[in-house]
């Protein structure tokens, strides 16, 4: 469960107000029955009352009700509200159950883009509203970075990685039952999650997701035990299946990992999206058809090259310049790096983009050997 916050806004009396509208209500005067002085002369004085009567006046009859008004609040500024990670979830209303140590989440940082990681054992809708989620025996996850994302990659049947427009890394994950050959359509499009990675996801960790559901895979299949294994060999293989798999889970999960900004990607939630021999077969695959967990393919990735690509966001930032309106905005000097050329005003950085000589030099870019497309429609995939 992710979660979103809504500001509110609270309008404060001052004190004076505060004050006066105290002594109205007569919340200053002292109500009760006064019972000791302290028996030390030279200790502060204290009161200790017996109280007896109330500032607030009895509720009427039930006689003298005549209608209902259903009051809501308050509600907490850093109060979290919870949303499904599934695609067919994310519109529906979630609450925990009121018996629930969860009941109430608080978000502890506000300043944080990160959401609570939330799960639950039992999941029911409600009789009266089918569109309502009660979660019951929750668990709150530690805020580790990128936590969602290893745990949705370890446990999901089937995944398709996505990579940035530039293909040098990945930015997250399509996870669900897979898709049909034939049609490219989901099995299950309603459990179908949209995975953006917060932390860099590198092909040693799939190597490192791969080892865990490879072993978690053997640890299916310990009923299945030969008859020439003897008791005590089956043991000892039983043992070491289950170091393995505690190993290879804490060098996922605790690894540290460097943060990157999400980034969006063009539909996102269409399997198939890359070419099939961008993706490696893992070193492991076997054909058994018993396997729970089938190992994950990586999408191949293109070299990085940090001068090509602050050129190219060079470009698309002149592009951003020079749609601004002239009327409203006015911009200091630009300095084209392509053309090595100072232009004056939004007009001129018109003018120079459709020019023979920065449109010759653009031509001039290979970027097919290094990411697979041209820069004319690698521009208009980042442009997106």
């Amino acid at each position: 469960m992710r979660h979103c916050r809504n500001q509110i806004e609270v309008k404060l009396l001052s004190e004076t107000d505060a004050r006066h509208r105290a002594e109205e209500l007569g919340l200053t005067k002292e109500y009760g029955t006064f019972l000791s002085q302290p028996s030390n002369p030279e200790e502060p004085p204290c009161r200790r009352y017996m109280y007896d009567k109330k500032p607030y006046p009895d509720l009427p009859e039930d006689s003298e009700y005549r209608s209902k008004v259903k009051l809501q609040g308050p509600f907490s500024p850093v109060e979290v509200r919870l949303t499904h990670m599934v695609t067919k979830g994310m519109a529906k209303v979630i609450s925990l159950d009121s018996t629930s140590v969860n009941s109430v989440l608080l978000d502890t940082c506000p300043d944080s883009p990160k959401g609570l990681f939330l799960v639950a054992q039992n999941i029911s809708r409600d009789s009266k509203n089918m569109s309502h989620l009660i979660l019951r025996n929750t668990t709150l996850l530690p805020t580790t970075p990128g936590l969602a994302s290893l745990v949705t990659l370890i446990f999901t049947p089937y995944m398709e990685l996505r990579r940035s427009p530039m293909g040098t890394y990945y930015t997250g994950a399509l996870c669900g039952l897979g898709y049909n050959r034939i049609t490219e359509q989901s099995l299950f499009p309603d459990h179908d999650l949209e995975i953006i990675f917060d932390v860099e996801i590198t092909m040693n960790d799939l190597r490192m997701i791969n080892k865990l559901r490879h072993w978690m895979n053997v640890a299916m299949h310990f009923n299945n035990r030969s008859e020439i294994v003897d008791d005590e060999a089956h043991h000892d293989m039983t043992i070491n299946c289950q170091n393995q798999i505690k190993n290879a889970f804490k060098d996922v999960i605790y690894k540290t990992r460097k943060k990157i900004e999400p980034v969006p990607v063009s539909n996102f939630n269409k399997w198939n999206r890359y070419d099939e021999t961008l993706f490696l077969v893992p070193a492991r695959e076997t054909s058994r058809k018993s396997n729970v967990y089938g190992l994950h393919k990586a999408l191949e990735l293109n070299e990085k090259n940090d001068r090509l690509e602050e050129i190219i966001k060079h470009l698309l930032e002149l592009e951003a310049l020079a749609h601004q309106d002239p009327r409203e905005a006015t911009i200091a000097p630009v300095y084209c790096k392509l053309c090595l050329t100072e232009v004056n005003g939004i007009i001129n950085l018109r003018a120079h983009l459709c020019s023979e000589q920065h449109t010759a030099k653009q031509r001039m870019i290979d970027t097919t050997a290094e990411f697979g497309e041209n820069l004319h429609k690698l521009m208009e995939t980042l442009r997106l």
